[in-house]
């Protein structure tokens, strides 16, 4: 197998083990597809460029240029960006779809932590946050978020209460 070969299949085996989706997805297939594809193996990256379509089990990403970095043939980082990059995930069989979006959108793979950046905003169900940059720990699932460094934008959390019983037509 070439070079090129190996890193790209090292990159896809180390995308598999990151902590991107459930359990469950993890030992799912990945499928990446792209317009174009550029391979470095002295640097330990993969660039992916055009209508970027990553998958992996109940994880969905797509963004016009995904970079996957590798130090010693581990993943280290993975960068999306777009128009806007986008990410949906089923957290749990019982859970709502999470879907972000952002213009960039890193994944730092030691620390389990996902960046959006500028644009960003998280949704689950009628609950969303929304600011130029939002955190999300994947190990605590903790998110944290603050407006822009530049501008006067604000983050905007949006809480929506459960229906009653009452609501749902339903009576005890």
């Amino acid at each position: 197998m070439s070079s090129r070969g190996r890193i790209l299949l090292t990159s896809l085996m180390l995308l598999s083990q990151s902590s991107w989706g459930l359990e469950s997805d993890r030992g799912q297939p990945i499928n990446i597809k792209a317009d174009r594809i550029t391979v470095n193996e002295k640097q330990g990256m993969s660039f992916y460029q055009g209508n970027v379509q990553f998958t992996q089990g109940s994880l969905r990403v797509n963004g016009d240029e995904v970079t996957v970095f590798l130090q010693d043939e581990i993943l280290s980082k993975v960068i999306v960006i777009g128009n806007p990059a986008t990410l949906v995930q089923q957290p749990g069989h019982q859970q709502k779809p999470v879907n972000a979006k952002a213009t960039r959108m890193e994944y730092d793979a030691k620390k389990e932590i996902v960046h959006l950046l500028e644009n960003a905003e998280v949704q689950q169900g009628p609950n969303s946050f929304a600011g130029n940059y939002i955190e999300y720990d994947t190990r605590s699932s903790m998110v944290s978020a603050r407006k822009g460094e530049t501008d006067d934008s604000r983050v905007h959390v949006i809480i929506t209460p459960p229906e009653s019983e009452a609501e749902k037509g339903t009576t005890p």
